[in-house]
């Protein structure tokens, strides 16, 4: 059974994208399979993996809607470049599901209804949310077994994972889906010669004891040229700083997986 893991945070630039796909390959480095399922309207992930969006026939969207009839996660993943990573892509079109879906019944649980369905199994489907905490990210949350939130070493970062910790996240735990759990809390973007990284990260550790993650991903600009050539930092330059810490974060999550 895949354990599916939501990377969620509602403020942009924290690092959603970038860790969904270098966890992934992470992940997959160790010899799992994984699913990257791009769920932003935006398509970072798809287009990070490579993939131009305007060009694919259906996408996630068309899963998610069940327009046309037929279409399911299954037929539209695809393969990527790197081993044991395929992809369920983006497209403009996620960006009507919000309104789409406002007057359906039941309408926070079409994701994992669509995942329900699939016939291939996975180690881990990785989920990379939009940047907000609409309909979408809901989904994301009912379909998913854990939560890992990315948060930039930044004030303005810290109090936007405050707001998804104490109201989406509890709500969805309590009233839909109770098995989600938090799978931690990442540092991104850490500067180390910097007093307000360095504070931001007592900060988060002090308001969140046992749930910030020990690998922590600092700044560097290789994580956004790899993106650019549409690859993982760890296939793009695997002995980078970044690519050690994210083994580090795959070697933590994959431990929690094989406990629980």
């Amino acid at each position: 059974m895949s354990k599916i893991i939501a990377i969620a945070n509602q403020k942009g630039g924290v690092g959603k994208t970038t860790t969904t796909i270098n966890l992934g390959a992470a992940l997959a480095g160790r010899g799992e399979s994984v699913l990257l399922l791009d769920f932003d309207p935006q398509c970072s992930l798809t287009i990070s993996c490579g993939i131009e969006a305007h060009q694919l026939e259906n996408s996630v969207y068309n899963a998610l809607i069940g327009r046309p009839a037929g279409v399911s996660l299954d037929s539209i993943t695809v393969k990527t470049d790197e081993a044991n990573i395929s992809l369920v892509p983006s497209g403009i079109d996620l960006a009507r599901a919000d309104m789409e879906l406002a007057a359906e019944l039941m309408r926070e649980g079409f994701l994992k209804r669509a995942i329900d369905c699939m016939e291939v199994d996975y180690d881990f489907i990785l989920i990379d949310c939009p940047p907000s905490l609409g309909i979408l990210t809901t989904n994301a949350l009912v379909a998913a077994d854990e939560l890992l939130i990315p948060v930039e070493a930044d004030y303005l970062a810290f109090k936007a994972m405050q707001l998804l910790l104490h109201t989406t996240f509890p709500r969805v735990r309590e009233q839909i889906n109770k098995k989600l759990e938090l799978a931690g809390i990442l540092v991104t973007k850490y500067q180390a010669r910097t007093t307000h990284s360095k504070e931001i990260m007592e900060a988060i550790r002090q308001a969140h004891p046992n749930k910030v993650f020990t690998s922590v991903i600092t700044a560097g600009t290789r994580l956004r040229d790899a993106s650019a050539a549409g690859r993982s930092l760890l296939a793009y330059e695997p002995k980078s700083p970044q690519s050690d810490e994210y083994r580090g974060l795959a070697e933590e999550i994959a431990v929690h997986a094989e406990a629980n």
